[in-house]
């Protein structure tokens, strides 16, 4: 019984840490969508300024 909570704890780390990567991962791609929208506003602010 030991040996298959071991091997269930095991696996459990497992998908916990893919559940971590994958938040980490969605976190990390809305922070740059965030920075890219940024980056676009800013471009268009100085386009925007320049025709004007």
């Amino acid at each position: 019984m030991k040996i298959g909570c071991v091997i269930l704890d095991v696996e459990f780390l497992v998908l916990w840490m893919k559940i971590g990567c994958v938040v980490l991962d969605v976190e990390f791609l809305v922070h740059w969508m965030k920075i890219r929208c940024v980056v676009l506003d800013v471009e268009f602010l100085v386009l925007w300024m320049k025709i004007g």
